[in-house]
């Protein structure tokens, strides 16, 4: 149980960095219409979602060995 909450603790974490480091790379280079922000919401749900997952995943496999 304890390792689940940790599990997904992590996740939330991976997940806010890499929101952070779209939010900063949408907001810098990426001009503000309908589309990109459509673009941008796919994005985070199709990619950082799975993302976070798979670095928490990873990040636990280096930590055990």
């Amino acid at each position: 149980m304890m390792k689940r909450v940790i599990f997904y603790f992590m996740s939330i974490i991976f997940f806010v960095i890499y929101f952070q480091i779209l939010k900063f790379i949408y907001t810098t280079f990426i001009p503000i219409t309908v589309i990109t922000d459509i673009i941008v919401i796919f994005i985070t749900l199709i990619v950082l979602m799975p993302l976070s997952i798979y670095t928490t995943t990873k990040a636990f496999e280096v930590i055990r060995s």
